[in-house]
């Protein structure tokens, strides 16, 4: 008898980061802002085909982004 879990993928953890930093002047705010998600570039298999007797069985159909930058500004009114 096989379990549940015998044919599930291993949990998917990631790291990601946010640097932050926030200038005033007068009354207006600016805030800009960098975020690195997946910052160790793991590149876990999330999904797989799971159709037997066809040539893709097995094959990852998904899998994790590489790391990405996103670098961003907010202006505030007060």
């Amino acid at each position: 008898m096989t379990s549940n879990d015998e044919f599930r993928n291993p949990n998917v953890h990631t790291l990601d980061l946010r640097l932050e930093k926030e200038f005033t002047f007068s009354d207006v705010g600016l805030t800009l802002g960098l975020d690195c998600f997946n910052v160790t570039n793991e590149g876990f298999v999330l999904q797989r085909q799971g159709r037997l007797n066809i040539a893709t069985t097995n094959w990852a159909t998904e899998t994790l982004s590489p790391r990405i930058y996103r670098l961003g500004a907010r202006v505030s009114f007060r």
